[in-house]
């Protein structure tokens, strides 16, 4: 049984891969999912990387059908104001693109998956608007996909991740780990090691003034996800 962690960017992939290696299950990340792993290219994407368990990449989401039938997604949100903020505050949606320190060197080729596989998020101009759509259309087509390829599924919220949730997770995947060997594992990554620039000024009224109906729809998908929203469809 493989798996994959998948999520939107912004949304503590990396995080989740070196807790689930630490607590005894082989994770990568962006080791099998990416443009650059040559894994993409395979009907067997994991046959690269016999040594893991899974894979934890938001660029996943458009490759589900690599999975195999018994195969999990895991699927992680993160709060949405806390990942539009961080793409505005890297610029990661900036059009023309705006050089930022914050951005990875191969950026362009995360916007190309993106643009292909959830175009209509970059049919808006404004780069707040552009974030929130992406939050929820990326979201709704891992959803969907899982759904429409019978693959087993899971969704959970990055901020309710403890031991217990790390064990309801382990036990999906058929590993039976320890109380102790879960608090230990949480106490190996730190939840800032990939902490990028953030522009706080962005809050729900910012992305209403912004986008209009389109906070409408990230705010049912939020409330349906179990975050407390302001703003009602």
């Amino acid at each position: 049984m493989r798996f994959v962690v998948t999520g939107c960017s912004r949304s503590g992939t990396l995080y989740t891969a070196r807790l689930l290696t630490a607590a005894g299950i082989p994770c990568g990340h962006e080791q099998v999912f990416s443009p650059w792993s040559g894994a993409l290219h395979l009907s067997e994407p994991f046959a690269m990387r016999p040594d893991l368990r899974g894979d934890s990449s938001f660029m996943a989401a458009p490759y589900l059908d690599r999975l195999r039938a018994g195969d999990w997604v895991l699927h992680q949100v993160r709060d949405p104001i806390a990942v539009i903020r961080s793409h505005v505050g890297m610029k990661f949606f900036a059009e023309p693109f705006v050089q930022s320190k914050e951005l990875a060197g191969d950026h362009p080729y995360y916007v190309a998956i993106i643009k292909d596989f959830t175009p209509d998020v970059f049919t808006t101009p404004d780069e707040t608007a552009r974030s929130a759509r992406y939050w929820v259309q990326w979201n709704e087509a891992i959803e969907r996909s899982a759904g429409e390829l019978g693959l087993r599924y899971v969704r959970y919220r990055i901020e309710a991740l403890d031991v217990d949730l790390l064990r309801d997770l382990a036990g999906l995947l058929e590993c039976s780990l320890d109380r102790a060997a879960l608090e230990a594992a949480f106490r190996r990554p730190k939840t800032t090691l990939n902490t990028r620039a953030r522009d706080e000024s962005i809050s729900w009224d910012a992305i209403v003034r912004a986008s209009g109906s389109q906070a409408l729809e990230l705010a049912a998908l939020a409330e349906r996800y179990g975050y407390a929203v302001p703003v009602r469809a």
